[in-house]
């Protein structure tokens, strides 16, 4: 059955990430939310596997803290993959971007 999950990112100052979901359980058809935490304002994912776990396919995408990311996962995915991502964050109000080169990930289950 698929259902609607979140993941928050956050950058603080010193340019450490925090996630609530850094290693989300996904399954087809689930939807799926990005948005931004506190003190943080755009935000781009990128997947870095060659293939996107996406229903739409897109290998990058941004957000920011008006605007979330939501999408939903293609259905016949193989159980147990991992979809690593990259994010790349701003954050406020100094502006500074900071990156987050391959900590999240999304499994299939």
């Amino acid at each position: 059955m698929a259902t609607s999950k979140v993941v928050t990112i956050t950058v603080y100052d010193d340019g450490d990430f925090g996630y609530d979901r850094a290693l989300l359980g996904v399954s087809g058809g689930d939807a799926i939310t990005w948005q931004a935490g506190a003190n943080t304002g755009d935000f781009t994912i990128t997947f870095l596997t060659p293939d996107s776990p996406l229903t739409t396919g897109e290998p990058a995408l941004s957000g920011s803290a008006g605007t979330p990311i939501q999408r939903t996962i293609q259905n016949g995915l193989q159980l147990d993959a991992v979809y690593h991502y990259s994010v790349q964050a701003k954050h406020l109000p100094d502006g500074k971007q900071w990156s987050d080169p391959n900590c999240p990930e999304l499994i299939i289950r």
